[in-house]
C-alpha cells in the first residue's frame, strides 16, 4: 500500500524528494534517512539512521528545517522547540485524524453546530474579508483533550473544523470562540497554499485576528 493511499491524499510533485531537502537545510550528510508510514512515530533518530513519516513531504521549510534540528539537537530545549513544530504539523496530516473526519455530529449537538457555523460566517466576514470558504462545524464527543481540530481538505477536496463538545459545555462561549478563530487560521493556511502548522505565519496571522499564537494554549 503506498503512503498516498494511507494518508488519503496523493504526494505531490518530488514528494519523494524529502531527504534531499533534509539535506539541503543541514541534515548531516553521514545521516541515513528513511522514509517511513508509522504515524504512531512521526520522527525519530538514533543509530545514524532518521526516519521520517512520509507525510512532511507537504511541509514547508520550517516544518522540514525543525526535523533537521531535532536531529542535531543536543540541549532539550531545543529539541522541545523542534517537537513542537513538528507535532503542530502531525496534528492536521490528512488519514492521521481520520476517525474525527468520519464522526458526525450527533443530533442533539445540532444547535451548537448551527451556531458554531453562525460564527464561522460572521468571523470570517470580520477578520479575513469574506475570503474563507463556507464550512459546516461539527461537534465532537471524542475530542477529550483537544479543544478543536482543523483537518485539511483531502481528495473528497472537502475540510472541517471539529470543535470539543466537552469544551462547549464547560468553558464561557468566548472561549470556544477563541477555538474557532484558531483553526480558521489553519484554514486561512490551507487555503492560502501555506504549510499548515503552528509556524511563523501562523503566529503572525493568530496576532492579526487577535488570539493567543501559542499553541501549548491551545491545541489543535
Amino acid at each position: 500500500m503506498t503512503a498516498a493511499v494511507q494518508l488519503g491524499l496523493e504526494l505531490p510533485a518530488g514528494g519523494e524528494d524529502l531527504p534531499s531537502r533534509l539535506y539541503a537545510l543541514g541534515l548531516d550528510p553521514n545521516v541515513r534517512v528513511a522514509l517511513t508510514d508509522n504515524s504512531a512515530t512521526m520522527v525519530s533518530f538514533g543509530e545514524g539512521w532518521l526516519r521520517v513519516h512520509r507525510g512532511y513531504a507537504f511541509a514547508g521549510d520550517e516544518v522540514v528545517g525543525a526535523i533537521v534540528r531535532f536531529s542535531k539537537a543536543r540541549r532539550r530545549d531545543s529539541r522541545s522547540e523542534a517537537k513542537r513544530v513538528l507535532l503542530g504539523y502531525a496534528s492536521v496530516l490528512p488519514g492521521r485524524r481520520a476517525r474525527l473526519r468520519r464522526e458526525v455530529t450527533d443530533p442533539e449537538d445540532a444547535p451548537s453546530a448551527a451556531r458554531l457555523t453562525e460564527a464561522h460566517a460572521e468571523l470570517n466576514a470580520q477578520f479575513f474579508g469574506s475570503a474563507l470558504k463556507p464550512m459546516d462545524i461539527r461537534v465532537s464527543r471524542r475530542m477529550k483533550r483537544k479543544l478543536g481540530h482543523y483537518a485539511l481538505a483531502s481528495g473528497d477536496g472537502r475540510a472541517t473544523i471539529a470543535i470539543s463538545r466537552r469544551h462547549i459545555r464547560r468553558d464561557a462561549w468566548e472561549d470556544v470562540v477563541h477555538t474557532l478563530l484558531h483553526e480558521m487560521v489553519h484554514q486561512w493556511q490551507q487555503e492560502n497554499g501555506l504549510p499548515v502548522a503552528h509556524d511563523r505565519a501562523f503566529r503572525a496571522k493568530a496576532r492579526e485576528v487577535g488570539i493567543d499564537p501559542r499553541a501549548v494554549r491551545r491545541e489543535c
